[in-house]
Formats: C-alpha cells, sequence, structure tokens
C-alpha cells in the first residue's frame, strides 16, 4: 500500500499570545509549559495549547478581517 500525503483543507482560527518568559498554565487536562518566545493558542474549542515560534510563524498570519473571524466564532466547532 502506498502512502499520500494530505494537508488540512479547514480553516483554523486560534487567540495566540507570544510569552516572553517561562510559564507553566494549569489546563483541565494537565499543566502546559511554554519558553520565551513559544506561543499560548487557544482554538476554536476552548482549548490551550502551546507552539514554538518557527511553527507558529509557518502556520498561522494575522487575521485583519474581524467579519471573517466572527463567521468563524459562530460556526459549530471543528470536526462536528
Amino acid at each position: 500500500m502506498e502512502t499520500m500525503l494530505y494537508r488540512s483543507t479547514k480553516e483554523q482560527v486560534v487567540e495566540a499570545i507570544q510569552v516572553q518568559e517561562a510559564v507553566d498554565v494549569p489546563t483541565a487536562t494537565g499543566i502546559v509549559k511554554a519558553e520565551p518566545g513559544d506561543w499560548l493558542i487557544i482554538d476554536a474549542q476552548g482549548n490551550l495549547g502551546c507552539c514554538d515560534n518557527v511553527n507558529f510563524q509557518c502556520t498561522y498570519e494575522a487575521e485583519n478581517d474581524s467579519d471573517k473571524y466572527a463567521r468563524v466564532s459562530e460556526s459549530k466547532p471543528w470536526g462536528c
């Protein structure tokens, strides 16, 4: 069987903040650890995660269209 490459076709809007110092954030599923330069991310379902700066810059770009954000945040969560 041959493997194939896939990419996500879903647009994902997240809230994010870049941390300036090491931080441990307690969540319902455990501690999320972030180092300086990492990004704390909250997805559409409200889940908190951490992403290093290189992966964040390669994955996300600033969303300046507030109507587009409102449209996505009012829709059903991804995966539903």
